[in-house]
């Protein structure tokens, strides 16, 4: 009794883990530093044995063996994904908002200008007035909702650069796993793999996964100039009539 007992807690366990990876699938940034680390270690294994995840049956028992290996494996790993990479995609993003900002005021010459795409101000207030009549007035509960704004919209700008960088990961280590693997001798890259596996419309998937990733990159790396705002719609009305009263008295 005490055994069926235990399998079946074990039977529980095993499934409640396996529902847990199945919903992880399913999340973007789980999915891509996967994507990450696979062709990581598929090029450490084409560097070190000329063989890659794909062809693992001819490496695999020894690559397990080799300890040393896979520390260092997982430390230059580590030491790539925490440090080196953050500090590369920052300065990528800086010198592209230069860029782009230098486009944008080169370009802006010559395109008609477009409507102000500004957000409905009979119902939404600047931050800074919001947080200037919170302090004014002594308001805890207005401040708080100055602080409770800030802080989601700072986790959303933080959630949206992470996805833009694991994206932008993902795609240079795949170039640098195709290069590798064509370079490799014997080698068999995992992009290799899928061309394979694709044949001729690798071509076609590869043009339709760009354009699914360069504009959240876009949108990631360089968000459009949008006003910061908040909905206050008692500060937004007593503005407009203030607006209104001192064009009346011009």
């Amino acid at each position: 009794m005490a055994k069926d007992e235990a399998d079946q807690k074990t039977d529980t366990s095993a499934v409640g883990a396996g529902l847990d990876i199945l919903e992880r699938a399913w999340n973007a940034q789980w999915a891509l530093r996967l994507a990450c680390v696979l062709l990581f270690f598929d090029m450490a294994m084409l560097l070190h044995v000329h063989r890659g995840v794909s062809q693992w049956p001819e490496v695999g028992p020894r690559l397990l063996g080799d300890i040393g290996w896979l520390a260092i494996v997982f430390v230059a790993f580590s030491v790539l994904a925490a440090v080196v990479a953050p500090a590369v995609f920052l300065v990528v993003r800086h010198f592209g908002a230069l860029a782009w900002y230098g486009l944008t005021r080169l370009l802006s010459g010559f395109l008609p200008p477009g409507q102000d795409a500004r957000p409905d101000y009979s119902t939404y207030v600047s931050v800074n007035e919001f947080r200037d009549l919170a302090l004014e007035e002594k308001d805890e509960f207005l401040y708080r909702l100055y602080e409770d704004d800030q802080r989601r919209k700072k986790e959303q700008r933080q959630a949206l650069e992470r996805l833009g960088d694991l994206m932008a990961a993902v795609l240079v280590a795949g170039f640098a796993d195709w290069l590798l693997g064509s370079w490799t001798l014997g080698g068999i890259g995992l992009v290799s793999a899928m061309e394979s596996a694709f044949g001729d419309w690798m071509g076609r998937v590869t043009a339709v996964v760009l354009l699914c990733v360069l504009p959240i990159l876009k949108l990631a790396w360089f968000p459009s100039d949008e006003r910061n705002v908040i909905y206050y719609p008692p500060l937004a009305r007593k503005l407009r009539d203030k607006e209104r009263k001192s064009r009346g008295l011009m």
